[in-house]
């Protein structure tokens, strides 16, 4: 049985290759965030660690950001580490970024089977239900989004262990469980573990009344307590860097965006009613729309899936397990629907959940359950006729069919799919079983997450960039005008050249106030801008912008300024402050200003200046930066709304600015123990099982 189970759990490594075939081999690739999101930020980690360097600041994109306290770039996943193997010629290498969403997409089916063999003892319903999830259009449409993903498919691990620990009622499968989780959040996208929570909570509190609820919940809280360990590392980085971003001023309109119109259920039957969206085009045909909520709010588990699982209801009284998922599916319906529901404002009054947006990602835990019924379904319901299920599909077919905005296609298929699943089941026919699933998922998600853009040649070096990098200094540049753009996006994570752009999901609020806000003039030489578009397309140079960093002997202390408060004044003499810089402004003064080191994490200048004054540097203001001068730790105060500003007596100075994060520290150390303690734990209940066994 062992060695069945051991080749059932390797096949899964295979299945996904005939839909990724064009990808692996290199024909085709991801798109969307895959390309640019993932693979940059992926390849900024890689390299820099390849120079034995932690990116914990990132200067090239967005005139500057914290890397290190921007959760999706999953600095501390393990997977992200073993990148690093894959860097060639100073780049990682595309497709071993790619080869890892297969990895995950093969990780989902193996945790879906171990969940759901536990569940059940039975080893095809638990591989039907693990090809059914791992394949749902809520897991496989998130190729192009390889971040969300990457946390996705850690969720029947949770059920896993702790189902096994409230069963046998040891703490150690609680603990791994909590180390799991934590991991899940580590890999870059910690809202479906933070949804997760009330889900697996839940499904604990189910079994308290079997089990004692004291065992239950003190399992709970060993689990969340190593979960929270675990992420700390990151997840309190994380939380500051929140504080200043648009996050903060989250809201519940913007938390509902994404919601489920009930009319978008159809595609439970029919995966592309609504339209179809790959890396070559498409569109999506309700008003209002975008291409995006092809994957966001795609539900599609396959035509076999539904009715497997709609006949384990047949066992709602003898399955408890039935029970809770049936019940599970309409709640979580409700809870997708957003604000066409009602019920998601409850959520968003939660701690945590409520800077999280998209209700429809809730049907990723409908996805989970439909598969998790359908493995209980398998064995059918008891004695009833499944003629129902025909009815069902005909009625739905000739409703759907005159209002079908894709001329009638899916639900003819979806008749067809439908009336092949009643055979296979009237008559038996389990062998065929998960081939016919197999072809219908792939059939609903074939070509949807590849696009003929190589990544290879799409971040060489454009024009535009080779120019910018034979000039000399340190500069920015602002290559965006509308629809035109000289390079990717995320080209700052390839090349050494500071610019404006960038594609990351947290951004600095100031940073957007003062886009938004400011005059362009003004705000292309307070960010140092040196060559930009102009509103015909050309490049530009901006013949006097501010230094990246500069003496100011006058200032105006403000405590709440706003970006149009540096236009009012004459920024380039005056320096607005938000404190109190401590010294006396005598004037105008001598002042000669020499960047000795320019990194990621540190910043060293000699600096003169003949009397007392304030050093500027066009570099984001952010409490993880601090500075030292001449060996004593000095202050950094918010200047021009968005930057640095360093009260300096008169001499000569060393400065040197570091990213030290207090946050991080903490969470490293609280991770460290956790780490420490829980492997410390599991070795030492690992042994005395084997030592407890009866030998033979």
């Amino acid at each position: 049985m062992k060695g069945k189970k051991a080749l059932l759990i390797l096949s899964f490594f295979f299945l996904p290759l005939p839909l990724y075939f064009p990808v692996l081999t290199g024909k085709t690739f991801l798109w969307d965030d895959a390309r640019e999101l993932f693979y940059p930020q992926r390849n900024f980690v890689a390299v820099s660690m390849r120079h034995g360097e932690l990116p914990l600041w990132q200067p090239y994109l967005l005139g500057g950001y914290p890397f290190l306290h921007d959760i999706q770039t999953a600095l501390f996943y393990p997977v992200t580490w073993l990148l690093t193997l894959f860097v060639r010629d100073g780049k990682l290498s595309p497709i071993a970024a790619e080869y890892t969403v297969v990895f995950h997409i093969s990780l989902a089916g193996i945790f879906m089977f171990l969940f759901l063999f536990y569940l059940t003892r039975k080893t095809f319903p638990s591989y039907l239900g693990a090809v059914s999830f791992m394949f749902t259009s809520q897991l496989i449409l998130r190729s192009v989004q390889p971040v969300v993903m990457n946390s996705m498919v850690y969720l029947p691990l949770y059920f896993y262990f702790l189902l096994r620990s409230i069963r046998e009622g040891k703490p150690l499968f609680a603990c791994a469980g909590g180390i799991i989780w934590g991991i899940s959040v580590l890999a870059g996208y910690p809202q479906f573990p933070m949804m997760a929570v009330l889900f697996l909570l839940a499904f604990v509190l189910y079994h308290g009344r079997d089990y004692g609820w004291k065992r239950v919940v003190f399992l709970w809280g060993i689990f969340m307590v190593v979960g929270a360990g675990i992420s700390a590392i990151q997840v309190l980085p994380t939380y500051e860097f929140s504080l200043y971003t648009t996050r903060a001023a989250w809201n519940y309109k913007a938390a509902c965006e994404n919601s489920l119109r009930p009319v978008r259920f159809l595609t439970l039957f029919m995966p592309h009613y609504f339209g179809k969206v790959t890396g070559q085009g498409g569109r999506i045909l309700i008003p209002g729309e975008g291409y995006w909520t092809y994957w966001e709010k795609g539900m599609y588990s396959g035509i076999l899936t539904l009715l497997l699982a709609l006949l384990s209801l047949g066992r709602w009284k003898k399955e408890r397990y039935v029970r809770f998922f049936g019940v599970s599916l309409p709640v979580l319906a409700w809870i997708g629907m957003g604000k066409y529901g009602g019920i998601y404002y409850l959520l968003y009054l939660v701690p945590f959940l409520h800077r999280f947006r998209g209700p429809s990602k809730y049907m990723f835990f409908f996805a989970f359950s439909l598969s998790v019924l359908a493995a209980l379904g398998v064995d059918g319901g008891g004695k009833k006729k499944k003629t129902g299920w025909l009815v069902f599909a005909g009625v739905l077919f000739l409703i759907t069919l005159p209002f079908s905005p894709a001329g009638g296609v899916p639900p003819f298929i979806f008749l067809i799919f439908a009336v092949i699943s009643w055979l296979l089941v009237e008559r038996k026919l389990k062998f065929l079983f998960i081939p016919f699933l197999l072809f219908d998922l792939f059939y609903a998600s074939w070509g949807s997450f590849d696009d003929r853009v190589n990544w290879y040649t799409y971040y060489s070096p454009t024009p535009a960039i080779r120019y910018f990098l034979s000039k000399e200094g340190i500069f920015r540049v602002n290559g965006r005008r509308k629809g035109i753009l000289l390079y990717p996006r995320n080209a700052g994570c390839f090349y050494p050249v500071f610019t404006l752009q960038g594609l990351t999901p947290l951004r600095l609020l100031r940073f957007l106030e003062a886009k938004k806000s400011m005059p362009e003039s003004v705000y292309l030489d307070v960010y140092n801008v040196r060559y930009y578009v102009d509103e015909s397309g050309n490049l530009r140079e901006n013949p006097d912008p501010l230094p990246r960093a500069k003496m100011f002997y006058r200032w105006k202390v403000m405590k709440n300024p706003s970006p149009q408060d540096v236009a009012s004044i004459d920024y380039r003499t005056t320096l607005i402050l938000e404190e109190d810089p401590g010294i006396k402004s005598e004037g105008e003064g001598e002042s000669r200003v020499k960047f000795l080191k320019y990194e990621k994490n540190e910043i060293e200048l000699e600096v003169y200046t003949e009397k007392p004054g304030v050093l500027f540097l066009s570099e984001h203001y952010y409490p993880s930066w601090k500075v030292w001068v001449d060996g004593n730790e000095g202050r950094i105060i918010p200047a021009h709304y968005s930057f640095r500003g360093i009260p300096l007596t008169p001499g000569k100075h060393r400065v040197i600015l570091r990213f030290y994060s207090p946050p991080f520290i903490l969470g490293r150390m609280v991770t460290f123990l956790t780490l420490l303690i829980s492997l410390a734990y599991i070795t030492f209940s690992v042994r005395r099982r084997f030592r407890a066994a009866p030998t033979s």
